[in-house]
């Protein structure tokens, strides 16, 4: 394409980003240091039309130093913490046709790129308009939003890419702007199982912000697309000192941590009123190595495992894993006596629990959910006399005495 072309473009529909984009990109070739100018304005009219990540690539890849920061910054101020919340919904500005006669002369002809293609203002969304919500960075002052609008890395996805793997430490989340990936869980019995086809825009790997626990599925990249990594921790040390940003986190991955809950869990797959029944529910977090409950406690209540894992414990050797998805604690709810059983979470998790005195409530609201629990219950009463068995046949068992097994991790009141 010749810059002539390539402004014919841009004069034919001058709201196109795409086309802006293009011949910046012809006078970058040409060597022109007026292309620089053409990329800034180019990146502030994506930004300026909802265009968020299409206006970060842009920055990261072309823009460099003080012009990188204040566009950046320009950013942060139309989708950061001070953004208009709730300014009016705005059409977009349309672009008609521009009628200029291009020269052939090309000092001419880059003069009239320079001037056409810095010429933005008209095609953008007026600060006061709202503006597309951006998952982490909504929440994020100007300078910690330009930080970490720095720091991501862009990843180019194609067919196959894996994003995380299973049971590693790797602590990063990924903003996937564009393309699909799936989630896929692996459970104890080698059977995988399919947690959803996520599109984007959405968040993944948000788990690292409120557990250490490893991954627990694997997302691979469907086919061609583009995410930004953002490291974890980091994200964590920016909330720090902002409530704020750390209660949307939260409420981010509670959501996407219920949505599976819902999507795996064979108790509450015959549930009617789930979210009902679900707002009884509170959220624990458990740190590594912490004890659920011990063996012949009063009734805990009942628990669904939201993330992590958890084994349950007789006389002091495993019987049972549990994994997102499984129950536990119905039998001690249905029929009022001790637990039989020590559960605990040795990588830690979180945690949904329902505590005995809200279960009548729950169960009123839908009879379905005791029916679930009961079959339940004779399954894990089937098991447990199996293992019964297995020890009374046994000329020596070797019982394993719990060291420091009775951490309990506070509830999570976000």
């Amino acid at each position: 394409m010749t810059l002539k072309e390539a402004l014919q473009a841009v004069c034919a529909d001058p709201a196109d980003i795409k086309a802006r984009a293009e011949m910046a990109h012809v006078m970058e070739r040409m060597e022109a240091p007026e292309a620089r100018q053409v990329w800034r304005a180019t990146t502030l009219l994506a930004g300026g039309r909802g265009q968020f990540f299409i206006a970060l690539a842009l920055a990261r890849r072309y823009l460099d130093g003080e012009v990188l920061e204040a566009v950046l910054l320009d950013l942060a101020r139309r989708y950061g913490a001070g953004r208009r919340r709730n300014g009016p919904r705005v059409a977009l500005p349309t672009g008609e046709p521009l009628k200029v006669d291009l020269p052939d002369d090309e000092d001419e002809l880059l003069f009239t790129a320079l001037r056409i293609g810095s010429d933005v203002d008209a095609y953008m969304l007026p600060v006061f308009a709202r503006m597309p919500v951006i998952p982490i960075f909504e929440e994020l002052p100007e300078d910690d939003f330009v930080t970490l609008a720095m720091e991501a890395e862009p990843v180019v996805l194609d067919q196959g890419r894996p994003l995380m793997q299973q049971d590693t430490a790797e602590r990063s989340v990924y903003l996937l702007v564009k393309g699909q990936a799936k989630a896929v869980a692996r459970k104890p019995d080698g059977r995988e199982l399919e947690l959803g086809v996520h599109q984007g825009p959405t968040v993944l790997g948000e788990m690292a912000l409120l557990t250490q626990v490893p991954r627990r599925s694997s997302v691979t990249a469907l086919g061609p697309g583009l995410a930004w990594k953002i490291d974890a921790d980091r994200l964590i040390e920016l909330g720090q000192e902002k409530p704020a940003f750390i209660k949307r986190l939260r409420i981010l991955v509670k959501q996407r941590l219920l949505y599976d809950l819902l999507r795996t869990s064979e108790v509450l797959s015959a549930v009617d009123n789930k979210e009902q029944v679900l707002a009884a529910f509170a959220v624990e977090n458990h740190a590594p190595g912490a004890q659920v409950f011990p063996q012949g406690a009063p009734a805990p209540g009942l628990y669904f495992i939201l993330h992590g894992a958890a084994e349950v414990v007789v006389d002091g050797k495993k019987v049972a894993a549990l994994t997102e998805g499984d129950a536990f604690g119905e039998m001690s709810l249905l029929t009022g006596d001790p637990t039989t059983a020590a559960v605990h979470m040795p990588d830690g998790g979180i945690l949904l629990h329902l505590k005995p005195e809200d279960f009548a409530a729950v169960r009123s609201a839908d009879a379905r959910l005791e029916q679930g629990l009961t079959k339940l219950m004779d399954v894990r009463r089937g098991e447990l006399e199996h293992f019964q068995a297995d020890v009374d046949d046994a000329d020596d068992i070797e019982v394993i005495e719990e060291l420091d097994g009775d951490w309990i991790v506070g509830l999570d009141d976000d």
